[in-house]
Parts: structure tokens; sequence; C-alpha cells
């Protein structure tokens, strides 16, 4: 089982499709991600330790490969062209680390599992770059939500 160490450095083999889904597969919604990372039971890289140890450029290809693959899982009868997933990767990239919220690598498979089921709705006229910000930003507000009630659960207990 494909796993991540907090200790060792990442290599470019860890931020496949595969390994990705491989070592994020007990974590399944943003409840999970809040608690298992948490409670010490799970470590996903997030989006800025990825970007500091293999730089950017591996973070927009992973962008990259999710965006063809949701064109092909989805059959849209307009997909995104070449150009348009090679210019939306950055800047997906920069909207993330622009953010707040941390965003870890199963945060990412979990938004993108999401749309290629329809969870964000249909896709009539295609995806755009507005399309999948607005996926990231409705995945970090549910985050932050499940963190606040985590943190609300686990530190606001009255103390004898």
């Amino acid at each position: 089982m494909a796993f991540y160490s907090r200790y060792e450095p990442l290599q470019p083999v860890m931020i496949t499709i595969p390994f990705v889904e491989q070592a994020t597969e007990c974590v399944k919604t943003a409840r999970d991600s809040v608690c298992l990372i948490k409670e010490g039971g799970f470590y996903a890289p997030t989006v800025r330790t990825v970007v500091k140890d293999l730089g950017q450029h591996a973070m927009e290809n992973f962008i990259k490969a999710q965006l063809v693959s949701l064109n092909v899982v989805l059959n849209l009868a307009r997909p995104m062209s070449e150009a348009l997933i090679d210019s939306s990767a950055p800047l997906v990239v920069r909207h993330i680390l622009d953010d707040d919220c941390d965003v870890n690598l199963a945060d990412l498979r979990i938004i993108f599992d999401r749309a290629k089921t329809g969870m964000f709705g249909d896709y009539y006229n295609g995806i755009g770059l507005a399309d999948i910000c607005g996926w990231i930003d409705a995945y970090i507000c549910e985050k932050c939500a499940e963190f606040e009630r985590w943190h609300q659960n686990n530190y606001k207990r009255p103390r004898l």
C-alpha cells in the first residue's frame, strides 16, 4: 500500500494519480480528512509541501492529469482543450496556494472524484477555470466547517 511520511521528502512518483488514489483511499469526505489528520492517524502532503519539495511544475502536472481524466470521464460535448488545461493548471495551483486553508492531496482527490460523479452539478456547456475554482472553494468551506466542528468537540469541553 502506498503511503506518505511527514519525515521523508516527496518523490515525483508520489504525485501521480494512481499513487494519490491508493495512498488516500481511507479518506472519503472532508470529515475523514479532518479527523484522521487531527488524530494523527493519517498524513497527506499539502499543495504547499508538494510545491516546496518538488516545485510548482509537479503540482501543475498533477492538476493537468486530473483535468484530462475529468474530460475523459465526463465525456463532455465541449471538453477542455489542451491549451485551456495548460493555462488553467497554474491558476488552479495559485488559487489553492492563495487560500488560508491547507488543501492536501487527499482533498484534491475528493474534489475531482466529486466532479466526476456530478456532485457539483451538470456540465452542459463544458467546464472552465471558474468551475474548478468554485469546486475548490466549496470544498474548502466544507473542510473549514469540519475543522470548526472537530475543534469544538475536542477542545471546548468543560474541565472539572
